[in-house]
């Protein structure tokens, strides 16, 4: 996984009660997001794991990750207090 992922998905998990994603974590999609169209690609994700974030990670079936759906799956999946 790049760098710039694993940064996202810590910022991502260091604001669980916000609906959008923090600041840092916006900024670090961004880096990713080569296109600058606001989302990800699975060509824009590192490696294979855009292969595998991808089915998981669009649930609107658009070919791409919004900020969106990342906060929805982070919300999901992180531990209930």
């Amino acid at each position: 996984m790049s760098s710039a992922l694993c940064l996202l998905l810590v910022a991502c998990a260091q604001a669980p009660d916000s609906p959008r994603l923090p600041a840092p974590a916006v900024a670090m999609m961004g880096e990713l997001d080569q296109d600058g169209d606001g989302r990800l690609s699975a060509a824009e994700i590192p490696g294979d794991r855009g292969q595998e974030l991808l089915p998981r990670l669009d649930t609107d079936h658009d070919g791409f990750i919004s900020v969106e759906e990342l906060r929805a799956d982070l919300d999901a999946t992180k531990p209930r207090q």
